[in-house]
């Protein structure tokens, strides 16, 4: 199954164009992008000017958009796609280290087979997202560690200590889960004073790295991490972004991952988590689900960081009731039921882009235009009231109009205008339709017209003017 998944994560990688979350794309490209001097300052979103963001993760984006000029890729769409499959291809390492170093060997066979192509994961798994490079880290982390208990390397724990602290760096509420692994080898390994003082160095010295890179970033001494907590947590502006009940993310996840899938992975989890509660993985996940549980602002998201241990921990329950579950009268039809969705939610989450927009300014930008470009009612490069810079060629100017009738004197031969369908369209001025974000044979069938029911980008040209 993992050359299956390293498979799905090549084909996620190219298809899933956009972001999950809109911090995907504004809090690292457009930071990144801004430093590079493509976005303007006015046009990122409040947090830059409030020096909350954590820069780490941009100025990598940044070197690596650097790397990629040094070899004529000029396309940031390629950009996109090298970020999303070098983290689905990491992601991959990630699992199948874990697999070998933190598994027995019945449990790494369950864990081989069965997590790798959970619906969700391939797509997660390309993310260029804050959660997704800092569950990276901590597993890595959890590698050092695990080279301390086998084999007594006492400096190992110096590097979980850099690895948990770059988690921190591009994600702060990391702290939570290493706060959990520093109490687990606290209390349940008994290390000594020596082993945490490495551990903690380690750690400083990540933090100090994400201190100086905010330096060089901002332009001046900013201590990021204070800043997040004081706008989110004492000024509360989080909570402008909804507000959710202590207990929101359980029924939460067993709706987003789908039952039975969700049921029969929490049912497993809990198996372990009930069976052996000095789990490393127990320890890390319960004050990160506590901590977010007790924020006023929830989004289910905010827990991918842990999702990895997670599915570790709902393994090693697994492997504890395989026989038992498999006597069970109902097990069959249930199996059954959850595998059939979870090929098709698979197949959905992999090859269907998360913004089809994306396509529209791929084409603005493998196709220059030669004439004036207008834009009915919404523009193309407002995303979630932001604007996009990231994917915008330089030199390229469109105007917003909001209807037809003041479009019509400004049209010549030539010109460009991107509407939802053509009944938006002057019907006095032939145009012809030069891209869609659906496929021409998809458009032919309109049954019930559920296009004018639809937003579907399309550009038309200008052929004459009467």
């Amino acid at each position: 199954m993992m050359r299956l998944y390293f498979f799905l994560v090549c084909l996620a990688a190219w298809c899933t164009t956009g972001y999950f979350h809109p911090d995907e794309h504004f809090q690292i490209l457009e930071f990144a992008n801004w430093k590079m001097g493509g976005t303007p300052t006015e046009a990122l979103p409040w947090e830059f000017n409030a020096r909350m963001r954590p820069s780490l993760q941009p100025v990598l984006a940044m070197g690596l958009f650097r790397i990629f000029q040094g070899f004529g890729i000029n396309d940031p769409f390629i950009w996109a796609f090298l970020l999303r499959l070098g983290t689905g291809l990491a992601t991959g390492w990630v699992l199948l280290q874990a697999g070998k170093r933190l598994l027995n060997e019945t449990e790494r066979s369950l864990f081989y087979r069965i997590m790798p192509v959970l619906w969700f994961l391939p797509m997660l798994s390309v993310r260029f997202s804050s959660e997704q490079t800092a569950a990276l880290a901590l597993l890595l982390a959890l590698f050092q560690v695990d080279r301390y208990q086998k084999a007594g390397i006492r400096s190992a724990l110096f590097w979980a200590g850099c690895w948990l602290g770059l988690s921190f760096d591009v994600r702060f509420q990391m702290a939570f889960a290493g706060l959990g692994l520093l109490a687990w080898l606290i209390f349940s390994k008994r290390i000594d004073g020596r082993s945490f003082l490495l551990f903690a160095l380690g750690g400083l010295l990540s933090v100090g790295i994400g201190v100086l890179v905010d330096r060089w970033f901002y332009g001046a001494w900013v201590l990021a991490p204070w800043n997040y907590f004081f706008s989110n947590v004492v000024e509360d502006k989080a909570s402008n972004f909804g507000v959710s009940p202590f207990w929101w993310y359980l029924p939460e996840f067993l709706y987003k991952t789908v039952p039975p899938i969700s049921i029969l992975l929490m049912m497993a989890a809990w198996k372990k988590a009930k069976a052996d509660t000095s789990s490393v993985f127990l320890w890390m996940m319960l004050p990160f689900i506590v901590g977010h549980s007790l924020v006023a602002h929830k989004e289910l998201r905010f827990l991918f960081p842990i999702l990895i241990p997670f599915l570790l921990l709902a393994t090693q329950g697994y492997a504890l009731v395989e026989s038992d579950w498999q006597k069970w009268r109902w097990w069959k039809p249930i199996w059954k039921l959850a595998l059939v969705l979870n090929i098709g939610l698979l197949a959905y989450t992999t090859l269907v882009p998360l913004q089809p927009a994306s396509g529209l300014l791929r084409f603005l930008w493998q196709h220059p235009p030669k004439g004036q470009v207008y834009a009915l009612r919404e523009h193309p490069y407002g995303w979630v009231g932001v604007e996009v810079w990231f994917y915008r060629p330089q030199g390229l100017t469109i105007q917003l109009v909001e209807d037809s009738t003041t479009l019509t004197p400004k049209l010549k031969p030539g010109d460009w205008v991107i509407a939802r369908n053509q009944k938006e369209l002057p019907v006095s001025i032939p145009f012809r339709r030069i891209y869609s974000v659906l496929p021409d044979w998809l458009m032919a069938f309109n049954f019930n017209n559920w296009q004018d029911r639809t937003r579907i980008d399309q550009v038309y040209e200008v052929s004459a003017v009467q």
